[in-house]
C-alpha cells in the first residue's frame, strides 16, 4: 500500500526520513487494512499521525482522505484495502463562497 502526502505534510515526517521528504511524497506501508495503516503510521510517523488522525483512527477534521482516486466521506473509514491500494492525505481548503 502506498500513502501519498501533500507537500505541507512532508514536514511532519522524521528528519531521518530525509529521502522521503526530499525526493518524493509517497511512503510505502506494509499494512493491508485501514486499522493496520493507521497503526503503522502512528508507529513510524507519530507527529504526522497526531495531526491527521483522531484517537479513534478516522481522519481528523481539516484533512481529506482519498483512496484510489475516490474521496472518502469525512468521519468514515475505508472498508477494504489491499497491498495495491493508494491512499492520499490532503489538507482541506476553506473558502470559495459566492
Amino acid at each position: 500500500m502506498r500513502l501519498k502526502l501533500a507537500t505541507p505534510l512532508l514536514a511532519l515526517l522524521p528528519s531521518d526520513d530525509a529521502e522521503t521528504r526530499a525526493s518524493r511524497n509517497t511512503v510505502v506501508l506494509a499494512a493491508c487494512s485501514w486499522s493496520h495503516a493507521v497503526a503503522e503510521v502512528r508507529a513510524r510517523f507519530p507527529e504526522l499521525a497526531d495531526r491527521v488522525f483522531t484517537s479513534s483512527g478516522s481522519v481528523a477534521p481539516g484533512f481529506i482522505l482519498v483512496v484510489n482516486s475516490e474521496v472518502v466521506p469525512q468521519g468514515s473509514m475505508p472498508a477494504e484495502l489491499g497491498a495495491d491500494d493508494e491512499l492520499a492525505l490532503i489538507p482541506g481548503l476553506a473558502g470559495g463562497g459566492a
